[in-house]
């Protein structure tokens, strides 16, 4: 092993000594390997961003702050008899990133699951109750009964892969940044935005002590307020909530930009085309996802920002696709239609029945949702043949 990775190694064992100093051996435990995780993170982002393995690990313990007081927080959380369980130290990682405080204060990062977990769920009677089940989407249940006499419900072949966020960890997250938010026993989440506006959530479905939804929900939600929104990022977005900013997963378990923006094509056409809030996002069965011919655009756009391309057909479905911009500037989407047209107005998106289609290329990330008109952008060749 080399000098420099012995020092970085002790300088790490060191830290979370002093981190974990005052808690019993089971939460020492757990804390020790929760905070060595997210400093690993960071180092990991940080390398990426070309600084030396030991500058990395330093720049990410230096984040936490002196280790006597991350060990005082803590011991506040952990010596709270029976008013959280170690799960909680997931919430209080959460917000690590945001109590470092000061300029250039980073982003919390929230962890995602990417599917919902197929879950038992067991209650006296016969009837499940509660969000736990009643929002599940699942396919089937399998039913039995367990050695208490409870009846045990399974949901089975669940439908729903994206990217899901606890509503604890969220909840810390936006606190920790000014905005009031708040849960109520049953997990109802809700968080006060000026002008006595409100953004209302329901949980998908309770796991490891907290209520889960998907992330793409937060965004319809707070569109319905007109609150002030935006999105940066395809891989790991953030999310800019008014004056609050979180990510999406981390270098360590980032989430696909495929796992997070289809769950939005409802909400960001209805965003394009009519940007009243007090509409609902498109249903269904008014848009479908791209699938067919690859579309390879250039654009003017930076690496890593998300582009939607828009379309119609001849019984006015619309046609949806979000991609990635590829360090070339290039993005490829998919169209059932294969010649394209893009065009710069909504009033030009009309179906074609033979010949080029028109559609639109709109920029979805770093522009405000409620201003995603301001986005449509014309690339420099004004045709797309796919192959």
């Amino acid at each position: 092993m080399n000098t420099a990775l012995i020092r970085a190694t002790s300088a790490l064992e060191r830290y979370l000594k002093r981190a974990t100093f005052g808690l019993n051996a089971e939460r020492r435990e757990a804390v020790w390997d929760e905070l060595e995780e997210h400093i690993l993170t960071r180092q990991d982002g940080y390398c990426l961003l070309g600084h030396d393995p030991e500058t990395a690990l330093q720049l990410a313990i230096r984040e936490l702050g002196p280790a006597l007081r991350v060990s005082a927080g803590m011991n506040r959380v952990h010596n709270m008899p029976k008013l959280l369980s170690i799960a909680a130290v997931s919430v209080l990682s959460a917000v690590l990133l945001v109590q470092a405080g000061g300029a250039g204060k980073p982003i919390p990062q929230l962890p995602a699951l990417s599917s919902i977990p197929e879950l038992t769920i067991c209650v006296d009677s016969k009837t499940p109750s509660g969000p736990t089940l009643t929002t599940f989407q699942a396919q089937s249940m399998e039913v039995s009964t367990n050695a208490k006499g409870q009846m045990c419900f399974k949901a089975i072949n669940l439908v729903g892969s994206g990217a899901y966020i606890g509503l604890k960890d969220l909840e810390a997250a936006l606190t920790a940044q000014g905005l009031k938010a708040s849960s109520t026993p049953a997990g109802k989440f809700t968080v006060l935005l000026g002008q006595q506006r409100q953004v209302v959530l329901e949980p998908e479905f309770q796991y490891q002590n907290q209520g889960y939804v998907s992330a793409a929900s937060i965004v319809r939600a707070a569109a319905l307020t007109n609150a002030a929104l935006s999105i940066s990022g395809y891989d790991s977005p953030r999310i800019t909530l008014e004056s609050a900013t979180f990510q999406l997963g981390s270098v360590a378990k980032p989430v696909k930009g495929g796992q997070f923006y289809p769950a939005l094509y409802g909400a960001l056409l209805t965003a394009l085309l009519n940007p009243d809030p007090a509409q609902p996002s498109l249903p269904m069965n008014r848009y479908m996802a791209g699938r067919g011919a690859t579309q390879r655009v250039r654009t003017p756009l930076k690496p890593g920002e998300a582009v939607m391309v828009v379309s119609r057909t001849v019984t006015g479905m619309y046609l949806v696709d979000i991609a990635s911009v590829q360090k070339d500037g290039s993005a490829e989407l998919h169209t059932p239609q294969r010649d394209l047209r893009f065009v710069d107005g909504l009033d030009q998106l009309t179906p074609s029945r033979q010949g080029r289609v028109n559609a639109l290329l709109v920029r979805v990330t770093n522009v405000p949702l409620n201003q995603l008109k301001t986005g449509i952008f014309l690339p420099a060749q004004l045709t797309s043949d796919a192959p």
